[in-house]
């Protein structure tokens, strides 16, 4: 995913060397938002929603943790993703399998794959998140794929030397590198 759209358009992304940034750069730009504009005073990490009920006589929703803290809001935005539960293939064997198995959404970071032979079921998003660097840690790197992924050639994953000057010192090309990775916008339709 191109690093430009990892921002808000009210504070976009301003690297001028890296098209593709890994999870590390990422989070950095996440945290330098959350604290310019004081968020995490109001963010709750960790926090299970079990339950989200509207009133209509209020017209408030009532939002249950798993914790017991209640949340009343006009509005409730869903934007869990689709890994929040995730779903395990029916493999035969599975519960006799004497390895380790985890899904991405539930990754056991203690566990070691240094010289392992490691197996990965699925070719999605997440997987070509993981495999370059499962890839230097293990043995061997076995990718087990259902249905083949259309891809696009992608252009190198660091800025030439023309680009990053041109970055740095004409910002607004930035934003017009934004706006040609972005899809067109959606028009609200009449009703």
């Amino acid at each position: 995913m191109p690093s430009h759209l990892y921002s808000f358009s009210f504070e976009k992304y301003r690297s001028s060397t890296s098209r593709y940034p890994g999870q590390e750069e990422i989070l950095d730009y996440l945290i330098s938002v959350s604290n310019k504009y004081d968020l995490r005073r109001n963010l709750e990490t960790d926090a299970e929603a079990v339950s989200a009920d509207y009133d209509e006589t209020n017209r408030k929703w009532t939002v249950v943790t798993r914790r017991g803290k209640k949340y009343e809001a006009d509005v409730v935005i869903s934007a869990v993703g689709q890994l929040h539960r995730p779903k395990l293939p029916d493999i035969p064997g599975l519960e006799s399998f004497e390895g380790s198995a985890f899904h991405t959404a539930q990754w056991d970071r203690d566990h070691d794959l240094t010289d392992r032979d490691v197996a990965v079921i699925g070719t999605g998003s997440s997987a070509a998140q993981l495999l370059p660097h499962v890839a230097r840690q293990a043995r061997r790197v076995y990718v087990y794929q259902r249905t083949p992924n259309w891809v696009m050639p992608k252009p190198r994953a660091q800025f030439g030397p023309v680009t990053r000057f041109a970055f740095e010192r004409l910002p607004f090309l930035q934003t017009a590198y934004r706006g040609s990775t972005t899809s067109p916008p959606i028009l609200p339709c009449r009703q």
